[in-house]
């Protein structure tokens, strides 16, 4: 971050655990992308649900580049 001082508020916060190297950064870049799209974020904004959201992110993940 441009300022480490300065306070930016979270939504979401996740933990990511690979096996790899090679699949830490193509699981990055689906959720860059995932990310990026304003209606995913409000698909998965309207998750209640713990297993929804596993699902959710399980599909979107899977889906090929």
């Amino acid at each position: 971050m441009v300022e480490p001082e300065e306070e930016l508020p979270a939504e979401m916060i996740f933990m990511i655990a690979n096996n790899t190297p090679e699949e830490q950064v193509k699981v990055l870049r689906k959720l860059a992308t995932l990310f990026g799209d304003p209606e995913k974020l409000v698909e998965l904004k309207a998750l209640t649900q713990t297993k929804s959201i596993v699902s959710w992110f399980e599909t979107e993940l899977a889906k090929e580049d």
